[in-house]
């Protein structure tokens, strides 16, 4: 018999998000648990906030966490699963003490059939549960990132964590070896190699590439390493060729 749903949740959900194709502007939708846990699959995918939470059951996952962690929250009309992903920068922050606001996307995570389970609010960063943005170290050139004042081929920055934003050059020199990424990125100033063993991506060549690591060398080779961190690496621009970036000043060469 097919499964009936209650679609007045479902276009209320719809009715609070203001959608812009042309301007990617969406804003969650402000739904109480008791609401969600009526008509789950209604808001499956889609951008919601849940006022006055507080946490439960659970503790937000330590820093460099490498799996899923769930905690479970009330806004006093029932309890729902909080998802830390794992690939987000929410690992290493406080566990809420107080009552706060929760924005993330519905998702499901039930293994079973009828598939009708284990729905949860997955948020995309700290801001989703009101904390301070992670801004991290301050946009570069990749000239600057691989700079070096003595003439010794060894960048001056090697150890440091440093964000710079490139193109996309090359494919995945890593692509024979089942895991790693080794792209070679390059704005206006330089070219550098972002490489790492510990996450598997696919970026196209022409995508525009702002990448956070740790300046390192490997025979010689200049590379910037993400590390495992797959937020570290953000595609601003999908396959649209040059990137314009002056970050430090003129480009080598020019008037």
């Amino acid at each position: 018999m097919p499964r009936c749903e209650n679609t007045k949740p479902k276009r209320a959900a719809l009715d609070a998000i203001r959608t812009s194709i042309g301007n990617s502007i969406v804003t969650p939708a402000v739904q109480t648990i008791s609401q969600l846990n009526a008509a789950p699959e209604s808001f499956e995918a889609q951008l919601v906030q849940i006022n006055n939470c507080t946490v439960t059951s659970g503790t937000f996952p330590v820093a460099g966490f490498a799996f899923d962690t769930f905690v479970t929250v009330s806004d006093g009309t029932g309890s729902f699963q909080l998802k830390i992903d794992h690939d987000t920068n929410i690992p290493g922050m406080a566990t809420p003490s107080s009552t706060f606001t929760i924005v993330g996307i519905i998702q499901q995570d039930d293994f079973l059939r009828p598939f009708d389970s284990g729905y949860d609010i997955a948020p995309r960063n700290r801001v989703d549960l009101g904390g301070a943005p992670d801004t991290g170290p301050t946009l570069i050139t990749i000239a600057s990132a691989r700079s070096e004042s003595a003439p010794n081929y060894v960048p001056d920055k090697l150890g440091q964590t440093v964000k710079v934003r490139g193109v996309v050059t090359s494919i995945n020199f890593r692509t024979s070896n089942g895991s790693g990424i080794e792209y070679y990125i390059q704005d206006t100033t330089a070219g550098v190699d972002i490489f790492s063993t510990g996450q598997t991506r696919t970026f196209a060549i022409g995508d525009n590439l702002e990448v956070i690591g740790t300046v390192s060398q490997f025979n010689g080779l200049t590379e910037i390493n993400p590390g495992s961190t797959r937020s570290q690496e953000v595609v601003t621009r999908s396959g649209t060729g040059p990137l314009t970036i002056n970050v430090d000043g003129p480009a080598p060469g020019s008037g």
